[in-house]
């Protein structure tokens, strides 16, 4: 990769020039300005991100008639269903539940 034009920092670029091989991209010129609070945006995103990360596992918003599934803890071959608070242990047989 090759880049034709720097982008210094404080001032206002006329563009750059960007070759892959036999492709050339070229941009605009971008404002010191506009980079520094596109930074400043972009790491009170990271921060968010950050905080959300630490945080193991997903929630899942469970809805009425529609099952959910898990593996059983103390025996992985046995899977257990939610259907509308009712849990049901079982076993996948050909791709579907099959309730024991």
């Amino acid at each position: 990769m090759r880049t034709d034009a720097a982008n210094t920092a404080g001032k206002s670029t006329t563009g750059k020039t960007i070759v892959f091989g036999q492709v050339e991209i070229a941009r605009a010129g971008v404002k010191a300005a506009v980079v520094k609070r596109n930074v400043s945006r972009g790491q009170v995103a990271v921060e968010r991100l950050a905080k959300t990360l630490n945080e193991p596992g997903v929630a899942i918003k469970q809805q009425k008639d529609v099952p959910m599934f898990y593996v059983d803890r103390d025996d992985p071959d046995v899977i257990v269903r939610v259907l509308n608070g009712k849990q049901t242990r079982g076993r996948l047989v050909n791709g579907r539940f099959k309730a024991s």
